[in-house]
């Protein structure tokens, strides 16, 4: 349809200008976001299994004692659906949901936006070094004590301190 209006346009403007017309505007579809398609694939799904079911008279659900249904069959979300609905995280990882008037994100609710990748949230250079440096030192608490290790621990405990994220606290769990 997008390109039937450009030559319309198109066919007025050199009407309107001759050869000398600007030229016809060029329209391109915009990317269809995940939770966009997920719902209409969701809603498509149940509307296709509902198209063949019959909901109970009332005379059958008189008869059932008020429990007769109308069966639509399996109403679950797909893997994808779930994903692009936000319901898990992109590698199928549990949501660490906030609690109400939580006032800082967890360690954990970090580490989770930082694992979505590009164009998330979770993209931005503060968080991406804040993980960073939470990775390393915990990587470092596996290994044998010493002077040099300590040293290297606090100057990764005093960067994560000053950027006010709340890893420099936590545990990542």
């Amino acid at each position: 349809m997008g390109t039937d209006i450009g030559n319309i346009i198109g066919l007025q403007l050199q009407n309107q200008y001759g050869k000398k017309a600007p030229r016809a505007p060029l329209f391109a579809q915009t990317p269809e976001p995940g939770y966009e398609r997920a719902l209409r694939e969701y809603t498509s799904r149940l509307l296709a299994q509902g198209a063949t079911s019959v909901p109970p008279s009332l005379h059958q659900w008189l008869a059932s004692g008020g429990t007769a249904k109308l069966d639509l069959g399996n109403t679950a979300f797909t893997p994808g659906e779930m994903v692009g609905l936000g319901m898990v995280g992109k590698q199928g990882q549990p949501v660490p949901w906030t609690s109400p008037g939580q006032q800082q994100l967890t360690p954990a609710q970090i580490m989770f936006i930082a694992a979505q990748g590009k164009g998330s949230i979770g993209d931005t250079k503060q968080i991406q070094q804040s993980v960073n440096e939470f990775k390393r030192l915990q990587k470092l608490e596996g290994l044998k004590q010493t002077p040099k290790r300590e040293k290297r621990e606090s100057r990764i405990a005093g960067k994560l301190s000053k950027s006010g994220s709340p890893l420099s606290s936590g545990n990542g769990g």
